[in-house]
């Protein structure tokens, strides 16, 4: 019989896959093993709320927004006076090394751009003092050099067109001030006196505004040639941020936009290229929290609740396609001051509900806002909307108001809802936001992403309702969302105390939970090779791939490897090794009742495959439950323990199967048990 290749195929895809998962990405050490970093901030309350409440609140909150998945094993803490801790683990030492070299290869760039105030200053300078600071400023780049001294020379020619235009436009205005205080008689002598003498001074200020205008021009423009070598950080992120390979239409790659980054600045392009190969390497192994100024930075402001009218196909005079193509062009941060800006979209699904709109969304994601009403576009991996960026159609934080709660309610039609209340601030602005605005979509953000973009159907006030064509786990999302900006209490800007853990007692934990777990797997491993010979073999070969399996999947969610991670992994030794012995003394049993060994192992594995089903699921709901509800340190060992179980099942009943199949088909049956 012809035995199915997919199956070998796949367990050396799945092993392979992990195997280099583990090369690429390693594993993250968490505080316990790496040592870390102690962040302690100051939470403000409300003298008439209940502080140990709103602070668990306000924990809760900034758990789902900087680790909604629990993957970067920080621990929160509600300490006394008003205060939370923060814990978060170290990178490792390559990491921290790849990451030096980045910044200072950034560094290096940035500190290479000409300040406008050392070239303003270089140019002021007089004689050989110029010339000297001038050469300082090119560091020996002729072009640059010929440049500077262009300017210089545009400099001097501003400030002597500079002093007769003022003298001339002091003299005009002198001289126009008289004439009104005179008596209005046109037949004055006085006055047609003055009156010439106006004109005559307007004719001279005519022809020095003009001289001084065209030496302005003159400047600029060398100013601007000048400074055009200057490669702005924000522009070089942009590059850095943009994927290897488009993943939307019109969309440049990485190297499209350094490559054009350096035929704008060609005396650049090699720097340009180092801070590329340093980004492109620290890229491989960089984590979402890598340093403490990380996780200060995506603290601060957390939690930010905003409104803004959103843009639609049918607006008079907006020309979507222009900005389209500035976010294609220039990214997200462009158009700072642009009475429209593309905002980032937090959960995609929140906008697609359905099978059919995710297939339209998917062909062509422009076409689909605009069925509901909306100007989007995707850039990089993310998807944006285009929302409004003046003080008359949103409604942003820094307008002093609240919103004082939220809840689940239904509409008219029985359909989920949110209903939600403002103080009295609030209220007013969101009168004067929704009034003019009805029939219009209004865009939710927390922390400028977009949550969701409902129309508005009337006038709101203090009291409003969010209804559509929700199903309740979206209902749920933008409850959480709006209580997310709505907690009482708010935490400081910047952490009032910040302490630093070495790793040295981390590495003494790892080496002690290392060998815990080598001794572990020796020695089951010698035990399972002795009494079951070469059945004991195949198991062996289970559990180093079931460990393998376990640090795969870890590193490919960059998940953080703790000491009760460590002891998940023994424990998983142990419930492998069992599940290999209910296997192999069923398939003894059968073999004693005078079956061949190719029944045997169909039987046995039949009536072994229940009860490790059994043992695992009720193992498996005791992990759910404990990461779901323990602290933040016995979530680790929870979450590597269900992996754990996964890779068990795979590993037991199937990768030992296959082994031993193929071992049948090759017609080696004699009895190694």
């Amino acid at each position: 019989m012809k035995y199915p290749l997919w199956k070998p195929l796949l367990i050396v895809a799945v092993l392979g896959l992990c195997g280099w998962m583990i090369s690429l990405k390693g594993l993250r050490p968490g505080l316990d093993l790496a040592g870390g970093a102690t962040l302690v901030y100051d939470v403000k309350v409300p003298e008439d709320a209940n502080a140990s409440v709103v602070i668990d609140d306000l924990i809760d909150t900034l758990r789902r927004r900087v680790d909604p998945n629990n993957l970067r094993n920080l621990v929160w803490r509600r300490m006394a006076g008003n205060r939370i801790e923060i814990q978060m683990a170290l990178a490792t030492d390559q990491v921290k090394g790849l990451r030096k070299e980045f910044n200072d290869a950034h560094k290096a760039l940035v500190d290479a751009n000409l300040p406008r105030s050392k070239v303003d200053a270089a140019v002021r300078a007089k004689g050989n003092q110029r010339l000297e600071h001038l050469n300082q400023l090119a560091s020996g780049n002729d072009g640059l050099l010929k440049a500077l001294k262009t300017l210089a020379e545009a400099h001097d020619r501003l400030i002597e067109a500079t002093t007769p235009y003022k003298e001339s436009q002091n003299k005009h205005d002198k001289a126009e001030a008289e004439l009104k205080q005179l008596t209005v008689d046109p037949d004055e002598p006085s006055i047609q006196s003055a009156e010439v003498l106006v004109n005559k001074l307007r004719q001279d200020l005519k022809i020095k505004a003009r001289n001084y205008l065209d030496a302005k021009r003159t400047h600029d423009a060398a100013l601007k040639e000048v400074l055009s070598s200057n490669v702005e950080p924000t522009e070089l992120q942009w590059a850095l941020d943009l994927p290897l390979q488009p993943t939307r239409k019109q969309q440049p790659s990485r190297q499209e936009a350094l490559d054009e980054l350096k035929t704008t600045h060609p005396d650049r392009k090699d720097q340009i290229q180092i801070v590329a190969d340093a980004y492109a390497a620290y890229e491989q192994v960089k984590g979402p929290l890598d340093d403490p100024n990380d996780l200060i930075a995506l603290l601060k402001g957390s939690g930010v609740l905003e409104f803004r009218i959103a843009a639609t196909p049918e607006d008079p005079g907006l020309d979507a396609d222009r900005y389209r193509q500035q976010l294609q062009d220039k990214g997200p941060r462009a158009g700072i001051d642009d009475p429209w800006r593309w905002y980032e979209i937090d959960d995609i699904k929140q906008f697609v509900d359905d099978a059919s709109r995710r297939r339209t969304y998917e062909q062509d994601p422009e076409t689909f806002f605009e069925t509901i009403g909306l100007i989007g576009a995707g850039y990089g991996n993310s998807d944006y909307l285009l929302l409004a960026n003046t003080s008359i159609l949103a409604m942003t934080r820094n307008q002093e108001w609240e919103l004082q709660s939220a809840g689940l309610s239904s509409d008219s039609t029985g359909r989920p809802a949110v209903n939600f209340n403002l103080d009295t601030r609030g209220g007013d602005l969101m009168a004067q936001l929704s009034a003019p605005n009805v029939g219009k979509p209004m865009a939710i953000l927390l922390d400028n992403k977009s949550i969701s973009a409902p129309f508005l159907r009337d006038r709101i006030a203090n009291r409003g309702q969010i209804s559509g064509n929700f199903n309740q786990q979206e209902v749920s999302y933008l409850l959480r969302t709006l209580k997310a900006g709505s907690t009482a209490a708010e935490l400081g800007d910047y952490p009032i105390s910040r302490v630093t853990t070495g790793p040295q007692l981390g590495q003494d934990n790892l080496n002690a939970g290392f060998a815990a777990a080598k001794w572990a797997l020796i020695v089951v491993a010698i035990f399972m090779a002795i009494y079951y010979l070469f059945n004991g073999l195949i198991a062996n070969f289970a559990l180093l791939a079931n460990m393998a399996i376990i640090l795969g999947i870890m590193a490919l969610f960059e998940a953080t490897f703790t000491l009760p991670g460590i002891a998940g992994i023994v424990l998983t030794i142990g419930m492998a090794v069992d599940a290999n012995v209910l296997i192999f003394e069923r398939i003894r049993e059968e073999m004693q009742q005078k079956a061949d060994l190719a029944t045997a192992t169909r039987i046995g594995y039949q009536k072994a495959f229940s009860t490790i089903i059994d043992a695992n699921l009720t193992t498996l709901i005791t992990c759910v439950v404990l990461f779901y509800t323990a602290t933040a340190e016995v979530k680790g060992f929870a979450m590597t323990l269900m992996i754990g179980i996964g890779a068990t099942l795979f590993t037991a009943l199937f990768c030992t199967r296959v082994i031993l199949d193929l071992y049948l088909i090759l017609g080696k049956t004699k009895d190694t048990g």
